[in-house]
């Protein structure tokens, strides 16, 4: 009896640290960017990802659409990208029977959220069930941040904690006249036909740009939570 008993448990053991098993998980970029498009250049990247026990810093060189990543144990594993290390996020995430994760724009800005609150509280990511909240028909574009980090932290993350933020209306002046391609869905191409043509957008917080081709220039806006907002003009090509 005592024989089967030690033998249960190191059965038991052996499949504990199984599930904490590095694993290899392969993240495809199926989508090409608005601005590799336009200018016919490859963009690199600067990924971060939670692996289970801290978050990982990457460069992603330019052309590579598939890559490999390891992760450990079977909870939530976010994954972030930013192009040129400047522009709007794309995400994805890592979830217990994943083999493969596609990143896309529309998860970038949460994937970033959860990369960052892993920095400092990684077993709250670790342990939540964002499945459960996508099933629940949770929309997370125009999620509250500040709410949802604190009820993420506090354990009481819900549908019902889910707080949706405010829409901001900031005015774009000052660009030069042509044809600017917006680098996310949440602003439009913007035409700016005449000198002193002034543009409101509606945004919600976060960093949105705007590139001019024939100029190679970059307007970017980044809008904080009270609404305040800064602006900026570079140029891309210094960028790759």
């Amino acid at each position: 009896m005592r024989r089967f008993i030690l033998l249960l448990f190191l059965i038991l053991l052996i499949l504990s640290c199984s599930l904490d098993l590095p694993r290899t998980i392969t993240v495809e970029i199926p989508n090409r960017h608005p601005y590799e498009n336009a200018t016919g250049k490859e963009m690199w990247y600067r990924m971060l990802y939670f692996d289970g026990e801290s978050v990982v810093e990457r460069r992603i060189d330019e052309g590579i659409r598939s890559f490999e990543i390891t992760v450990k144990g079977t909870g939530l594993r976010p994954i972030v990208l930013i192009p040129l290390d400047s522009l709007y996020p794309i995400g994805g995430f890592c979830f217990k029977d994943s083999e493969r994760v596609s990143v896309k724009m529309e998860d970038g800005v949460l994937a970033q959220l959860l990369v960052n609150a892993a920095l400092y509280r990684p077993k709250s990511v670790d342990t939540l069930n964002l499945e459960a909240l996508f099933s629940d028909g949770v929309s997370f574009q125009i999620t509250d941040q500040a709410t949802f980090l604190q009820a993420l932290y506090d354990g009481t993350l819900s549908k019902s904690s889910i707080k949706t933020t405010k829409l901001f209306y900031p005015t774009i002046e000052g660009l030069p006249t042509g044809f600017w391609l917006s680098d996310n869905p949440r602003v439009p191409n913007i035409t700016i036909r005449d000198i002193g043509d002034v543009v409101t957008v509606s945004v919600l917080p976060g960093v949105y740009s705007l590139y001019s081709v024939p100029r190679d220039m970059l307007f970017t806006m980044i809008i904080s939570e009270d609404g305040r907002y800064y602006t900026s003009m570079s140029k891309l090509e210094g960028k790759y």
